[in-house]
């Protein structure tokens, strides 16, 4: 199965396909599943837009609400997570996930589900230390604090994946695990990122939950967007296992967005989304933890009175299996929930909290929670109202933080009884087979403005030159005995010397170098072999043809991109961790974050706002 990987994509969908399609043509292939690492700005008509974290006059429909209303169809299975330049209201319908559209399907906080065998989970939003144990207390109409906190990623979710055993084929995450960086090409990053160096080099850069859930899952790819830059890594677990870390830009002329994988699949299995058991299962047992208040609540673990293991059992799947009528295959029950463009300009609409049909369906099945229904009186039970807080009201553990709402935007225990779920759904549309049209993709017309530079390749060049940054570094990270003989010898068996580090590598500090170490014990033991099955796409949008030049054509050119990349990413300071365990206060977190503001934020403010301007863009492209 071919499975196409975009960055963001900022609402370019029709770009998107477009180039899909292109590329399909052009090599003869057929592309049978599009991935979204986050950013997808679901935008249904205008009054969505009043949810997002930008300024108004940043505010733009791109072309999802085409696919929203019907006026066009997806040409193939797509699956995205969230970012954080979301139409949060819509997608806070889909809590467990959902379709958005037809042929469009949101992974919801985080899930996994399954398409031909393969299994993909996703971790939607950005880290912040804030809000990372507090509830899912945001809703509809938001303030603009609550617009920006809605898509923080929170430890409910973690927790949740944190209790999974079997095997991931795919996991994507919208920002980058911490310390993601130190297995890949640090000195190429910081050629085409150099404001990211000393967040690298600090251990400050990325999401400290992600990176626990790079090292528990250990899928075989991770797939990241959120910086804007191609960047990608290779980690060898200490138990052997291996995954490949890719991160892409976002759809933009000369842009390395899209990346197309050659991944097996069991034949004898429809290329449809099928909802995973395991992970089924985990949100059925963990429904109790669910917390919908901003109050912070840590989640159960070793030590506590409550019970902190999860993990499934096959008696548990069985079971899963019958009360789904043993079949999992999710059906197309895309509904429409708000007016379409064409509606709204004859309709006065303003943003409410939705209870979403496909919602309503899982949490019946499951016997959880709806939020929304919770949020709308549809779903207590005693005294569960007093689960829901005001969205104004002032939280104690912020007067120790303050944060500059009037700066440019930024790019998880109330203990509800299951049983109160709304179970008036008509369980006649229950999880069984549905009729399904081919999935044969649309033959489309290409205008001249078509890419004439994209580039197919397996990934050998690729991870060989990962293989040899990491070999540059090895001499200052301290591998242990077993593993530094074979780190330090070259594939041609020369040793390698580690006189001539680089000044990046002596930067790192020692704090940094223990917690890295403790993570890549036991990383490339065995001789790297490059998957032959990944082609290496570089394509731009179709508005392009007379500004595409092939890629890293000489360093003069990757110099000057490096300088227009400084202006497009939003809130990293701000989102991004420090090096911290996540068992540390959350003082510690609020220090690290506050520590981030000051000098640097005229910049970060300079970037943001070059981020947002057309005009910064058609400079950038020119």
């Amino acid at each position: 199965m071919k499975i196409a990987v975009e960055g963001c994509c900022h609402g370019e969908l029709d770009k998107i396909y477009e180039t899909v399609q292109y590329l399909e043509q052009v090599n003869n292939i057929k592309v049978d599943l599009l991935l979204i690492c986050g950013d997808f700005q679901a935008i249904r008509n205008k009054e969505d837009m009043k949810s997002m974290a930008v300024p108004p006059k940043y505010q733009k429909l791109n072309t999802f609400y085409k696919y929203y209303s019907g006026e066009k169809e997806a040409p193939l299975l797509t699956i995205f997570i969230g970012g954080n330049h979301e139409a949060s209201n819509f997608l806070q319908e889909l809590p467990y996930g959902g379709w958005v559209a037809k042929n469009i399907y949101y992974m919801g906080y985080a899930s996994v589900i399954q398409v031909g065998g393969i299994r993909i989970g996703g971790l939607s939003g950005i880290y912040k230390a804030r809000d990372y144990n507090r509830g899912h207390y945001e809703y509809p109409p938001y303030t603009d604090d609550t617009k920006r906190s809605v898509y923080h990623v929170r430890n409910v979710e973690v927790f949740r994946l944190e209790q999974l055993t079997r095997p991931m084929d795919i996991f994507m995450s919208h920002d980058w695990p911490a310390n993601i960086a130190q297995y890949g090409d640090m000195e190429r990053l910081f050629r085409a990122k150099p404001f990211l160096r000393e967040e690298v080099l600090d251990g400050s850069l990325g999401s400290p939950p992600a990176e626990r859930l790079l090292h528990k899952l250990q899928p075989s790819y991770w797939f990241s967007a959120h910086l804007h830059v191609k960047f990608a890594a290779w980690i060898q677990h200490s138990n052997k296992n291996t995954t490949k870390f890719l991160s892409l830009d976002k759809c933009l002329p000369r842009k390395q967005f899209l990346q197309v994988l050659d991944i097996p699949h069991h034949q004898e299995e429809p290329l449809r989304i099928k909802l995973d058991a395991e992970w089924l299962c985990v949100l059925k047992s963990t429904n109790h933890l669910l917390n919908l208040t901003r109050s912070t609540v840590y989640m159960p673990g070793p030590g506590s009175s409550e019970r902190y293991n999860f993990e499934v059992t096959d008696q548990d799947i069985d079971e899963l299996y019958k009360d789904f009528g043993n079949d999992l295959t999710l059906p197309e029950n895309f509904e429409h929930t708000a007016p379409t463009i064409d509606q709204q300009r004859s309709a006065v609409t303003e943003q409410h909290v939705r209870v979403n049909p496909q919602t309503s369906l899982l949490c019946s099945m499951l016997d959880v929670t709806d939020p929304n229904a919770v949020i709308l009186g549809q779903s207590f039970c005693g005294s569960s109202a007093s689960s829901i807080n005001n969205p104004d009201e002032v939280d104690i553990e912020d007067d120790t933080e303050e944060e500059n709402l009037t700066e440019a935007p930024s790019y998880i225990n109330s203990s509800l009884d299951a049983s109160c779920t709304d179970t008036s759904l008509s369980m006649s549309d229950s999880f069984t087979s549905f009729d399904q049209d081919g999935d044969s993709l649309k033959s489309g017309t290409f205008s001249s403005s078509t890419p004439t530079h994209t580039r197919v390749a397996d990934d050998d060049e690729e991870l060989v030159s990962i293989l040899a940054a990491q070999r540059r570094i090895s001499g200052k990270l301290e591998f242990s005995e077993a593993v530094s003989p074979a780190w330090k010898t070259s594939s041609s068996g020369v040793e390698t010397s580690t006189t001539k580090d680089s000044d990046l590598t002596s930067s790192i500090t020692q704090e940094h170098r223990t917690k890295h170490d403790e993570c890549a014990n036991g990383m490339c033991g065995a001789e790297l072999k490059p998957d032959e099955s990944i082609m290496d796409i570089g394509c731009s949008s179709q508005e392009s043809k007379d500004l595409l030049e092939p890629q890293n054509t000489s360093n003069t050119e990757e110099s000057q991109g490096s300088q227009s990349n400084n202006e497009e990413t939003e809130e990293q300071k701000g989102d991004c961790s420090g090096p911290e365990d996540l068992d540390d206060s959350l003082q510690k977190r609020k220090t690290s974050s506050e520590n981030v503001s000051g000098s640097g934020g005229k910049k970060l403010k300079r970037r943001n706002e070059s981020f947002y301007s057309v005009s910064a863009t058609e400079n950038e492209d020119s």
